[in-house]
């Protein structure tokens, strides 16, 4: 989907067919069995879910110190020791990020991630050069980027078999084709809103000193994420279809 609600409930669905409202959303599905979830936000448009923890970035940020608090990368303020604190034999943690959702591209990083200058400055993006409005996304990216290169420090401190997933949500348009931001119906929307970063790392590849990134050809779509989850975790039921789990194609077990 090209809209933040219809793509968590893509990401967070077992089925690509449509028929969301009528399945459990993936964190209360593996809540349910047994794996202790951790949602924390600095977005919204979240379906309705039950977990053990769920958390705004405002919760998070009560004793948060440094610039980054009320960004992205506040989100993993304390998320170290919550997950070294946590009881059950499996954990899932969702960071979900605002990214570089539009129109205000400007205010999605600190000011120290302003690498590309000059930046679009406002919400009128027709108002920017094409340069200041690429620019200003770009920084977001950037920063971005940054976020989630903290979060594999951060496993790789922990000492623990894990999996990182990275995906967007949804594209943007920069003014390609006179269209901005996002939400273009389906049918019509240009591939800058449907085709996404879809980014895996796991702790057995950093074992191996393998740091050779590897690109996987094929077609997947936000429907991979349910499956490849519980790939992760070795989790087997009437639900998994093993054709959609991208693991054994990024090589993985």
């Amino acid at each position: 989907a090209t809209y933040t609600t219809a793509s968590l409930e893509c990401i967070l669905g077992h089925t690509t067919s449509g028929d969301e409202g009528k399945w459990e959303v993936l964190t209360t599905y593996l809540q349910r069995s047994g794996v202790e979830v951790t949602w924390r936000s600095h977005n919204a448009g979240e379906p309705p879910m039950k977990v053990l923890h769920y958390q705004k970035l405002e919760d998070v940020k009560q004793t948060c110190v440094g610039d980054e608090c009320n960004y992205d990368g506040g989100l993993l303020f304390g998320l170290e020791r919550h997950i070294a604190d946590s009881k059950g034999p499996r954990t899932l943690v969702v960071l979900h990020l605002t990214g570089s959702h539009g129109p205000a591209y400007n205010t999605r990083y600190p000011a120290s991630f302003e690498e590309y200058k000059p930046v679009c400055n406002s919400v009128q993006l027709q108002q920017c050069s094409q340069e200041e409005l690429i620019n200003a996304y770009d920084n977001s990216i950037r920063y971005t980027d940054h976020v989630v290169g903290q979060t594999i420090d951060l496993l790789r401190r922990l000492d623990i078999d894990a999996t990182l997933f990275f995906i967007a949500d949804h594209g943007e348009s920069l003014g390609e084709g006179r269209l901005y931001l996002h939400g273009t119906p389906w049918l019509v929307a240009p591939e800058e809103q449907k085709r996404i970063p879809f980014i895996v790392w796991n702790s057995r590849d950093n074992i191996k000193e393998n740091t050779t990134t590897k690109f996987v050809d094929g077609a997947f779509t936000q429907a991979s994420v349910f499956h490849s989850v519980l790939g992760a975790f070795g989790m087997r039921s009437p639900v998994y279809k093993p054709e959609l789990d991208v693991l054994p194609k990024v090589g993985r077990p």
